[in-house]
């Protein structure tokens, strides 16, 4: 038997975000000012996006009122009956602690 090869593993390579054009307030584009010829104005890297949070769309049936009010970790989401809502999937455990009729719609 051959004795097995050794690989060394590669480090992958970092992501190089592409510089994207800057803008003023009212929506121009922002020139490069001439008196600073190591910082390019124009141009500036973009900010990281925040990851979406994973939703549901549920269907509340029934409920003493026209609409369900939750409110989890200070976030506050209105559920209106009989209309299919997208709401986080955090807040169905708020749902679940409620005396409120609702179902997941899969589509």
């Amino acid at each position: 038997m051959k004795n097995p090869v050794k690989v060394a593993a590669k480090a992958a390579a970092p992501i190089e975000e592409k510089a994207v054009r800057a803008h003023e307030a009212d929506g121009k584009f922002k020139a490069d000012d001439p008196k600073t010829p190591d910082v390019n104005e124009a141009f500036h890297k973009p900010k990281n996006k925040k990851s979406k949070e994973e939703t549901v769309i549920v269907l509340v049936h029934s409920w003493q009122q026209e609409k369900v009010e939750l409110v989890v970790n200070g976030k506050r989401r209105v559920i209106p009956v009989g209309v299919e809502a997208e709401i986080p999937v955090g807040l169905l455990s708020a749902l679940d602690d409620s005396s409120v009729d609702y179902e997941v719609v899969v589509k």
